[in-house]
C-alpha cells in the first residue's frame, strides 16, 4: 500500500508519474483576444500589398502616376506627385492600423476590417467615374480595379467572421 499513497502524494504534490506524457501546456497569447483575431493569410497579403503600394508611392510617388496612366510629364508635376505620395501615406497608415488591431479588442478589428473595404471599395468607384470622364486612368482601373474588388470582398468576409461577444 506504500507505493499507492506515494503515486497519490506525487500527484497531490502536482509531480507528474513516471513514463506518463506531459500534458501539453497551452502557450500565453499576447492579447486576450488572440483566439477570435486570427486574420486570415489573404487579409494579411493585402496587407503587405497595401505596405509595398505606400512605400512605392511615398518613395517614388511618379512611378504610381504612370501605372494610373498619366503621361511621363504629367506623372513629374508638383500634383501628381503629391497626390501621389498622400496617397503613400494613407496606405501605410491603413496597414499598420490593420496589423496593430489584429490584437486588440474584436470590434476594432472588425470596424478596421470594414474600412479596408471602404477605402478600396471607394477607391474602385472613385477611380471608375474618374476614367469615363478621362480616358487615361482606364489603365488604372484595369490594374488596379479587379484587385481592389478582390480585397473588398477578402475583408468584409474577414470582418464578418470576427467573433464579438454580446
Amino acid at each position: 500500500m506504500g507505493r499507492v499513497t506515494e503515486v497519490k502524494d506525487a500527484l497531490i504534490r502536482g509531480e507528474p508519474r513516471r513514463g506518463a506524457r506531459s500534458p501539453q501546456v497551452p502557450q500565453p497569447s499576447l492579447s486576450p483576444y488572440a483566439p477570435a483575431m486570427d486574420v486570415p493569410l489573404s487579409v494579411k497579403g493585402f496587407t503587405a500589398m497595401r505596405v509595398g503600394a505606400g512605400l512605392v508611392a511615398v518613395v517614388a510617388p511618379s512611378v504610381l502616376a504612370r501605372f494610373f496612366g498619366l503621361s511621363p510629364t504629367e506623372a513629374r508635376t508638383p500634383f501628381a506627385t503629391s497626390t501621389g505620395t498622400f496617397f503613400g501615406v494613407r496606405e501605410l497608415v491603413l496597414a499598420a492600423l490593420t496589423v496593430g488591431a489584429a490584437g486588440s479588442e474584436p470590434r476594432a478589428l472588425r470596424r478596421l476590417l470594414v474600412a479596408n473595404a471602404a477605402t478600396d471599395g471607394l477607391d474602385v468607384v472613385v477611380l471608375g467615374v474618374k476614367a469615363l470622364r478621362q480616358p487615361a486612368l482606364r489603365r488604372g482601373l484595369v490594374l488596379f480595379g479587379p484587385g481592389a474588388a478582390l480585397s473588398v470582398v477578402l475583408h468584409l468576409r474577414a470582418a464578418h467572421r470576427v467573433e464579438v461577444g454580446p
